[in-house]
């Protein structure tokens, strides 16, 4: 049966046809020859917003008969496989980390033939949820198992964010295909803006967790790596609390929040270095108010997505500012990972059906802030500002809070009006502006004012911020060679977000497949 491939049908949100019959006038002809449809690319077009909105579609077609019109040409697979040669080799490497980097990490060597012990020192998703709760009602704080440690990484308590500036398109593909395998909608292969709202992770990664255990992977949770034993420069051991694991390959695949473990890195000799990030708080609108910015006219007349927004600001400091992590119809959650601080982070759930929407605004921080040739500066950085947040929350982990019009000089507002905060774990009003440097906080205003002007009413004085947003990526970056391999550590291999080489849910994945890849063509040469 042929197949055709037909790109940037734009659709307007007010067609109500089916797909098929939009294809079948583009072809020329009827919508019953038409026998399946593909859907390759979807994006939302608003460029035109002030006459009307599309979806815009790249679509596979195929047909009882040929088409015979330039512009429609025949399909061609173009889809690559990821190819797993058989590895056979009695070695166990242990990975630390069972995030996005962590996770593919260990099933790309399970598809090797390579069974893999994997250690993490948060729970399984399941009491993750009911130490979060603990901790939002009652603050009974679990150092281990939280919004940021435990399977799945931050990304279970996220928005599922699986936009990616990669330009791995083959192994980018197979992680969606291995996402939807194992629960995810199957949109996410071909929206622009892929999410699966942190219920939609979860499921997908505690499937995904299963199988591999089924296969023979070793998964260790509550267990933490507390050392490294190195002798002449390599590894001979993984040291937990429990056990002492030999081990001649270690992935360090454990996020951007486990400081104790890169601290633990640094007395063992490990090379690292500081890197930049960027700092700044949470904004929260209406998602009412947020759509209505974005769909002009439109709003409430045709179904349409919560409304999603990426902005940027150049500073004439020389600063970049940004908004990260837009979450439409979500929430602001607290992302403790030590007692006496707080920092916060967006969620959302597949359905983005909260009152709210947020993001971050953020501004990069580096070398003018904080000595780049000591490691852990930058860690240090952020736990100042953290604990600043924490002390104007009342020491009690509620999140301080301010309006826009305050924060900007503009208002003299106290008290919520429209927007009510959603922090779970409640707020504090404050001035939030003590939490950075002067400059910082003069970036972040002139960045919100700017941001107002590009999206009329998004520097609205009710909207609210929430501090203190600080771990928008590591703070520090473990050296490796070109094997993704420690330049001073053999056999200590390092991957994801957290070991400062991505940045997001697909990125990490990427990094810790290629890691995989790297190790297991390394024993493979080693036998030959």
């Amino acid at each position: 049966m042929p197949a055709y491939v037909l790109r940037d049908i734009a659709v307007s949100i007010y067609d109500r046809r089916e797909l098929r019959e939009v294809i079948a006038e583009k072809a020329g002809f009827d919508a019953a020859d038409i026998t399946n449809v593909e859907i390759r690319r979807r994006s939302l077009d608003l460029r035109k917003k002030a006459v009307d909105i599309y979806y815009v579609y790249t679509v596979v077609f195929y047909t009882k008969r040929a088409v015979n019109q330039k512009h429609i040409p025949k399909y061609t697979e173009e889809k690559k496989p990821v190819i797993f040669p058989r590895v056979n080799t009695g070695q166990r490497p242990v990975i630390v980390g069972a995030g996005p980097a962590g996770l593919f990490c260990a099933y790309t060597f399970l598809k090797y033939g390579i069974m893999p012990i994997v250690l993490e020192r948060g729970q399984r998703i399941a009491r993750r949820i009911e130490d979060v709760a603990a901790f939002e009602k009652d603050r009974v704080f679990a150092a281990d198992s939280n919004i940021c440690f435990g399977e799945g990484g931050a990304g279970t308590f996220s928005d599922g964010k699986l936009t990616s500036r990669s330009k791995d398109n083959v192994r980018q593909q197979f992680i969606f295909d291995t996402l939807v395998k194992f629960g995810a909608e199957s949109s996410i292969c071909y929206d622009s803006r892929p999410h699966l709202g942190t219920d939609g992770m979860r499921r997908a990664v505690e499937n995904m967790t299963d199988e591999m255990m089924r296969l023979g992977a070793e998964f260790r949770f509550a267990t933490k790596l507390e050392a490294i034993d190195i002798k002449d420069g390599r590894l001979r051991a993984a040291v937990c609390k429990e056990a002492e694991i030999p081990a001649a390959v270690i992935v360090l695949a454990c996020g951007h929040s486990a400081r104790d473990t890169y601290e633990m890195l640094k007395r063992s000799g490990c090379a690292m270095q500081a890197k930049p990030f960027a700092v700044g708080l949470r904004i929260e609108h209406r998602r009412e108010d947020i759509d209505r910015m974005s769909y002009g006219g439109h709003y409430g007349k045709a179904a349409l997505p919560a409304a999603e927004y990426i902005m940027r600001y150049q500073d004439p400091s020389g600063r970049g500012a940004y908004t990260f992590c837009n979450c439409p119809g979500g929430v602001v959650v607290p992302c403790v990972t030590e007692e006496g601080t707080l920092c916060v982070n967006g969620m959302s759930y597949a359905g983005r059906d909260e009152v709210n929407t947020n993001s971050a605004v953020v501004v990069g921080v580096g070398g003018a802030d904080f000595d780049l040739e000591d490691p852990m500066a930058g860690i240090a950085y952020q736990r100042r500002m953290e604990n600043r947040a924490y002390l104007l929350g009342g020491s009690s982990y509620k999140a301080p809070v301010m309006p826009v019009g305050a924060f900007l000089n503009t208002t003299d507002l106290k008290g919520f009006g429209e927007v009510v905060p959603s922090n779970t774990c409640g707020v504090q009003e404050a001035d939030i502006g003590s939490c950075f440097d002067k400059e910082i906080t003069m970036v972040l205003q002139r960045a919100l004012r700017a941001f107002g002007h590009r999206m009329n009413g998004f520097d609205s004085a009710n909207a609210m911020l929430t501090a203190v947003e600080s771990r928008t990526s590591s703070a520090i970056r473990i050296l490796r060679n070109a094997q993704n391999e420690s330049i001073n550590v053999g056999g200590l291999y390092v991957a994801g977000e957290g070991s400062g080489y991505a940045g997001g849910i697909i990125s990490s994945a990427i990094d810790g497949m290629k890691t995989a890849e790297k190790i297991c063509e390394k024993l493979k040469n080693a036998r030959e």
